[in-house]
């Protein structure tokens, strides 16, 4: 059974509205120019991947709550079919309980772990329904994009996927045609094994007779 995602069939404009009231020290930079930071471009990633950056949030959030370690966002972007997540770190000054630097370090370490894990999921999560494909990536004309097969093959009215559904079509034509012939050959061979097999029993037996 898939794991419930809620947060996918939250709209872009609605899921941004959430994020920045859920997690406002970090996405703090949000409504800031674009002259301070990119993060005012807001999340531009596609619906899939909403799960992914809210369970990441969360994680950052709980880290926040307990160090007064503070992830900031600069960036939320799809780039080459996968997600980049770029960040810096502030530290709450007003936190109770001042930490070491290298206790500070590990922290840090464990933010970057996770931002890491994020992304690296995102490689192989559909940006618009948002489950796992494990095909490679569909990439034409250098553009790699972050939808999975199933996907794409459905919103084949939108001119973006139109003519990649085509190509994949035949490309699944072509791989078909070849794992056939594949099979074919595997056959023959086996075939022409057996016959070869088959003679040396018929040239053994007739030895054995004509020894005795």
């Amino acid at each position: 059974m898939n794991k419930e995602k809620p947060m996918v069939k939250m709209p872009n404009e609605e899921f941004d509205k959430f994020m920045c009231q859920k997690f406002p020290e970090l996405f703090q930079d949000r409504n800031k120019p674009m002259s301070e930071t990119c993060m005012c471009w807001g999340f531009d990633t596609g619906e899939g991947w909403n799960q992914i950056l809210y369970d990441l949030c969360e994680k950052l959030d709980f880290i926040r709550s307990q160090t007064g370690i503070i992830t900031v966002f600069d960036q939320i972007k799809e780039k080459f079919g996968g997600g980049r997540f770029y960040y810096h770190i502030e530290y709450d000054d007003k936190f109770p309980c001042k930490l070491q630097d290298h206790i500070r370090e590990i922290w840090c370490n464990f933010i970057s772990e996770a931002v890491d894990k994020a992304e690296r999921e995102s490689e192989c999560t559909c940006g618009i329904c948002g489950e796992q494909y494990f095909h490679d990536k569909i990439s034409v004309g250098g553009w790699v994009y972050d939808t999975c097969k199933d996907c794409m093959l459905k919103d084949t009215g939108n001119s973006r996927f139109k003519d990649l559904a085509e190509r994949l079509e035949q490309k699944e034509k072509r791989d078909d045609r070849l794992w056939q012939l594949k099979c074919k050959i595997e056959r023959m061979k086996n075939e022409e094994l057996s016959l070869v097999e088959k003679t040396c029993d018929e040239i053994e037996a007739r030895t054995k007779t004509i020894v005795t």
